[in-house]
């Protein structure tokens, strides 16, 4: 069972409650569908922060579909099950770590991955395994990330977005996700340290450390290239250029440029 931490109001929903109470109802209804097939799933990023209650800590935030993750034995069996069912329309997908569908529900188009992984290795790593291990078991189905997971899969995560936006909701979400019971920053850098993308990692919770004037025990990833990128303020990088803030913020951080850029190639073509 999820949590729901606030009742609905009657009057002047804004569009984030909005978004969470539809996703909430959405979410247990995917729940009932594990449900039936007898396998676990880890609801991942904002559809974490529904599921788990702390979406409500939150003023607003951008959601555009549900990510569900599931462990790679039982991703086919999950693939094949959501693509049976009348209220679901297949999407063709670009990787084969996941499979999106349109999920039609409460007169809604709601848009679902299910996936075993959660980007292309190359960008960085973060595996279903260690995910589903740490997770904290929810019941016989439903597995939350641990807290420092969540946060590892929000920052992480961020790379593939940053370039499109330089937003302070990214690091409002931080703020929340440190708040979470029984969160570790020994324990996030200790992870963080296998994802590949450690100087990302430090550049983001350092830029959120400098902002909220916060402590995060961090250890020294810097290099000469993350520090001058400390020198210039979040409201430089927001007023960037999208291209701009790809040449500096996306590509010299994932663990593999070339593919990177080779990968935008192919799908400006298609």
């Amino acid at each position: 069972m999820f949590n729901q931490t606030k009742s609905r109001p009657e009057n002047f929903l804004s569009d984030w409650q909005i978004t969470q109470w539809v996703y909430y109802d959405v979410l247990q209804i995917i729940e009932k569908h594990f449900q039936e097939m007898a396998i676990s799933f880890m609801p991942l990023k904002g559809a974490y922060l529904i599921a788990s209650g702390l979406a409500s800590g939150l003023s607003s935030r951008k959601m555009k579909d549900i990510d569900i993750l599931v462990k790679k034995e039982d991703f086919q069996k999950a693939a094949n099950y959501f693509g049976s069912l009348t209220e679901t329309q297949l999407i063709p997908g670009y990787f084969d770590y996941e499979q999106p569908f349109i999920y039609h529900c409460f007169n809604r188009k709601i848009y679902l991955e299910i996936k075993y992984q959660i980007c292309p290795t190359a960008r960085f790593i973060l595996s279903d395994e260690d995910l589903f291990c740490r997770g904290v078991i929810q019941n016989s189905n439903c597995v939350f990330p641990s807290p420092e997971d969540a946060m590892l899969i929000h920052v992480c995560h961020y790379l593939h977005h940053i370039y499109k936006n330089f937003d302070i909701s990214f690091f409002e979400e931080i703020a929340l996700l440190e708040e979470q019971k029984n969160f570790s920053w020994k324990e996030f850098w200790i992870r963080a340290e296998k994802t590949g993308i450690k100087p990302f990692v430090w550049l983001m919770i350092s830029i959120y450390a400098r902002i909220y004037q916060k402590k995060t025990f961090s250890p020294d990833w810097s290099s000469p290239y993350t520090r001058l990128l400390m020198r210039f303020s979040f409201q430089w990088y927001a007023g960037l250029n999208p291209l701009i803030r790809k040449i500096l913020l996306e590509i010299p951080f994932v663990r593999r440029p070339l593919w990177l850029i080779r990968h935008k190639i192919r799908r400006s073509r298609h």
